[in-house]
């Protein structure tokens, strides 16, 4: 369907859909405030997040990789293999939150990042003997989140650095709130906010 209207001495036409909304089918650049009496519909925004479906003794003194091997969503088809790989240059909201168990006192401390390529560390948590007392069979959860610039083919993943100890950290896997024995939480995701 075509509309068309003149205004100023010119004919503006404007395309519609079978069902009247109409199409923009360039950029459209708006100056002022956009005002929205109804539900906001974005499509193709990247948005993901996986769950763990649990990992064990994860290694000591080098960085190990998180596993994430359940998608709960991925919308561009934008995670495999526990990664994100961001398919547009923009700022991100990324995300974990991650539950641990089998924690060993013999370790100096860990921490959890987010990691770009092989060497950019961000996000960073860090586990120590206050968030526990002695080898625990306890849960004990890590959350992170941020913002971040990320351009189109960086890869992002979660990691883990134990210092010292023994390989025997577990990672949880995520439990829905009527899971038995109890629920847990360990996701990795993350959207888009705005391409620049």
């Amino acid at each position: 369907l075509r509309l068309y209207k003149k205004l100023n001495g010119l004919l503006w036409k404007t395309d519609l859909s079978y069902n009247g909304n109409q199409i923009v089918d360039k950029n459209l650049n708006i100056n002022g405030d956009i005002i929205s009496n109804g539900n906001l519909q974005l499509n193709n925004i990247p948005i993901f997040e996986a769950k763990s479906t649990g990992q064990s003794n994860l290694d000591i003194n080098a960085a190990s990789s998180i596993e994430f091997a359940s998608e709960i969503i991925d919308n561009t088809n934008s995670f495999a293999s526990h990664n994100f790989t961001a398919p547009v240059k923009g700022y991100y909201h990324l995300y974990y939150n991650i539950s641990f168990n089998q924690i060993d006192s013999g370790m100096t401390a860990a921490v959890i990042a987010m990691r770009i390529g092989a060497s950019v560390y961000f996000n960073v948590s860090r586990l120590d003997d206050k968030d526990y007392t002695g080898d625990t069979d306890n849960s004990i959860n890590k959350f992170a989140s941020c913002v971040r610039s990320l351009d189109a083919g960086d890869v992002v993943g979660v990691y883990w650095l134990q210092i010292l100890g023994t390989a025997q950290v577990d990672v949880v896997a995520h439990l829905e709130s009527d899971s038995s024995p109890y629920p847990a939480s360990s996701v990795f995701g993350g959207y888009l906010i705005s391409k620049y």
